[in-house]
Order: structure tokens, then C-alpha cells, then sequence
């Protein structure tokens, strides 16, 4: 039981958001950023600034289809994007 709080409470603190860099409207990288499991709006923009250390602005969003979340936040880094690992 102990152990399934903890889990929980794991869950709760680092929420649910993924995210998956994608051509922007221009065809340079972006970061399309899903929320649509996360605690708040705050994860979601914590998300952003860990892709992008330097900063980053906000696009518009893209064209929604069936494959595209219908919670998130579509940003370009300003300056460079953190690497993968």
C-alpha cells in the first residue's frame, strides 16, 4: 500500500506532459508539447524550458488532426535547443 502512495504521489508531482520536436511553420525545429495529461498549465511551460534553456517564444498552433493532442503549447527555442541524450 505504502508503495502504490509513493508511486502516486510520483505521478502527481512530475504530472504527465511529453514532448516531441517537429517542423514549425517555416520548416525549422520546433517543440510540440502535450498537456493534455498534466496537473496544470505550469508543467506544460516547465516542459518548454527544459528544451529550450535560453528561452523560447510561442507559434500558433498547427493544423489539428486525429494525431495532434487538443491540450498543448507549440514554442520555437530562441536560442539553441538542448540535445537529446
Amino acid at each position: 500500500m505504502k508503495v502504490a502512495i509513493m508511486m502516486a504521489a510520483v505521478l502527481v508531482v512530475t504530472g504527465c506532459v511529453q514532448a516531441e520536436v517537429v517542423p514549425g511553420p517555416d520548416g525549422q525545429p520546433a517543440v510540440l508539447i502535450d498537456c493534455s495529461d498534466s496537473w496544470s498549465d505550469g508543467d506544460c511551460y516547465r516542459e518548454a524550458a527544459k528544451h529550450c534553456p535560453t528561452g523560447y517564444e510561442l507559434l500558433p498552433p498547427p493544423t489539428v488532426t486525429s494525431y495532434t493532442p487538443r491540450t498543448f503549447i507549440f514554442v520555437r527555442c530562441t536560442g539553441a535547443m538542448k540535445a537529446k541524450k
